[in-house]
């Protein structure tokens, strides 16, 4: 009887690990998902890998919460954006480019659904820091000078200008009729616009100094627009 049962529990793991998909298989679902185009398939696909290997922590699913992160965030889908994001942020070691488009999702979507601002307050800071390190980085490396400017050019156009953005709007929202207040957001908006020479920088810098040209505050909005108009 014994051999029987031995001879059972034998049969049945190894038609098991027949069954289990091969490395090659995960691999294949991994690119597969990660190649996506579609917004709705590639979520599909990317929770289908989550479900399969998530509770593995293997190397690719933190690659996986931050794909899902981008993707909701494309779609708009503020919550599972946040949901998939601090996932990704639990993992140590996340490349630093992967790093800044999560910590801009997030800053983004809690700026949103303004569910948590002084989370989206300190994950825009988080990414304006982080970009000055990776900027630094770059410096320090050997590329040319003409990529070098359009690599900081570009970190600056998509992480230290909105970063400021959002900081700017959450400090609006808080002192609506404090000067103090609606000073520092213009002081963001300076800030953005001067390293992203946006429209929507200058525009924030000029709707902010008016702000305070309305509350009686003439000189801090001269000394608001004319710092955005030296920036020109």
């Amino acid at each position: 009887m014994k051999k029987v049962v031995m001879l059972l529990i034998i049969m049945f793991f190894l038609v098991t690990v027949m069954l289990l998909p091969t490395p090659v298989e995960q691999q294949d679902l991994y690119i597969n998902a990660v190649s996506e185009k579609d917004p709705a398939t590639k979520i599909q696909l990317l929770k289908q890998y989550e479900q399969l290997y998530g509770q593995k922590q293997d190397q690719y699913v933190k690659f996986i919460y931050i794909q899902l992160a981008e993707t909701y965030f494309q779609l708009k889908n503020y919550q599972d954006t946040i949901t998939y994001g601090e996932k990704a942020l639990e993992w140590e070691e996340i490349p630093a480019t992967n790093k800044l488009s999560v910590l801009s999702a997030l800053a983004n979507s809690y700026q949103a659904t303004q569910k948590d601002l002084q989370k989206a307050y300190d994950y825009a800071q988080s990414m304006i820091e982080l970009t000055h390190w990776v900027i630094d980085k770059a410096k320090n490396s050997e590329l040319e000078k003409d990529k070098l400017d359009q690599f900081i050019d570009t970190f600056n156009k998509y992480y230290i200008g909105p970063g400021y953005r959002v900081q700017a709007m959450i400090l609006y929202s808080r002192g609506k009729d404090n000067p103090t207040t609606i000073k520092e957001a213009a002081q963001k908006a300076v800030d953005a616009y001067t390293v992203d020479k946006s429209e929507n920088s200058s525009r924030m810098a000029f709707s902010f100094a008016n702000e305070l040209f309305k509350l009686n505050r003439l000189e801090d909005a001269i000394e608001i627009a004319g710092k955005a108009i030296d920036e020109i």
